[in-house]
């Protein structure tokens, strides 16, 4: 929300309106994505909307969107350059994307899918959804905590990233393969809560829970019921 991550910081935040993950319950916590639900039509419209979006960061989509990595550094410098306002709008680009994306949420919001639509690979088309995800708690409900503690949060994901690929790698695997397993998303979400409180105190444990949760049940929503709760904004 770096290579994977670092891209997050970079850019993340806005208050729009209050996005709300479907809760439903599963009886295992390992669950499959199911792709293959995609339309043609759909994975059409996947990429228009991407492409629209990336035009707004001047990205090209010549045939494939970019790397994840280029998608991240270019957020980043962004925020960068213009602090909260950078932020900002990026957020209000991230808004409109959603809104385009919205009506074929339910069936292509898939590693498959991605990859199809945008012509990355595998691991970036996991890394592109996993944002997607984060984002709708970073540019929403979590814009004013972001924008408030923007530098802090950047600065992990640039010094740290190792660090805070340590607590994703698992999930991440798994997640490439279609295998959302609710109990691995749980312990990324304890550990990135416990890495960014250590930079970044309260603010950082919120930010550190929520973006990881994001990243996880825009997978499956039937982990949403399995995620630790974050923890309550204080003043630091």
């Amino acid at each position: 929300m770096a290579g994977t991550l670092r891209i997050f910081l970079v850019a993340l935040i806005l208050t729009f309106i209050t996005t709300t993950y479907a809760q439903t319950s599963t009886t295992s916590s390992a669950v499959s994505n199911t792709p293959s639900t995609c339309s043609p039509a759909g994975i059409t419209a996947l990429r228009a909307c991407y492409q629209l979006y990336l035009a707004t960061l001047n990205l090209p989509f010549d045939g494939a969107a970019p790397t994840y990595q280029n998608y991240v550094d270019t957020r980043q410098f962004a925020e960068r350059a213009g602090g909260v306002q950078g932020f900002t709008k990026i957020c209000q680009a991230i808004s409109t994307l959603h809104s385009c994306v919205s009506p074929i949420e339910q069936s292509c919001l898939n590693v498959d899918a991605f990859q199809q639509a945008l012509n990355v690979s595998r691991a970036d088309a996991y890394s592109y959804v996993a944002l997607y995800g984060a984002d709708k708690w970073t540019c929403y409900d979590g814009f004013q905590l972001v924008a408030d503690n923007l530098y802090c949060i950047e600065a992990v994901f640039y010094n740290h990233l190792d660090e805070f690929n340590n607590c994703n790698n698992i999930f991440a695997t798994a997640a490439q393969q279609n295998n959302i397993d609710c109990s691995m998303g749980s312990t990324f979400a304890t550990c990135a809560q416990n890495f960014f409180q250590t930079y970044c105190l309260n603010a950082g444990a919120v930010f550190g829970c929520q973006f990881a949760r994001g990243s996880v049940v825009v997978f499956n929503s039937a982990c949403n019921t399995q995620m630790p709760s974050c923890p309550t904004p204080t003043s630091n």
